[in-house]
């Protein structure tokens, strides 16, 4: 298991799908996409869609702050409402299995919502 320092963390290090792996806490309150997803893709052109029985489409936006907040960040809108969902990097970390690389990202909203995303690779050769 290798944990992945945040100040080095990058908008590329998010491209491409991930699935929903758990919900540690936050979900009774939270009523956004989030609160029931299965899976987020983060494309590279900042187009962001979003499974949860359906398909839901919006931008996303990562950003780092230096006085307040010094984790990355990311705005998330969706085409439906006017409403910026701001989410906190709270970890990332990448665990090597037998077959492909796991890569775990936490992300913590406003709300409360904690999502653990998860995204296989293969392992480089």
């Amino acid at each position: 298991m290798r944990y992945l320092d945040l100040n080095i963390l990058t908008a590329q290090n998010l491209f491409g799908s991930w699935e929903v792996l758990e919900r540690p806490g936050g979900q009774a309150t939270d009523t956004s996409v989030f609160a029931t997803c299965t899976r987020v893709v983060f494309q590279v052109s900042g187009d962001l869609e979003v499974q949860n029985g359906g398909q839901l489409s919006g931008k996303w936006d990562f950003f780092k702050e230096t006085e307040i907040i010094y984790n990355p960040q990311l705005n998330l809108t969706f085409n439906t409402s006017e409403e910026v969902l701001n989410a906190i990097i709270t970890r990332y970390r990448e665990d090597d299995e037998e077959n492909y690389l796991s890569r775990k990202v936490t992300l913590y909203f406003n709300s409360g919502l904690e999502l653990v995303l998860e995204q296989k690779v293969e392992n480089p050769a």
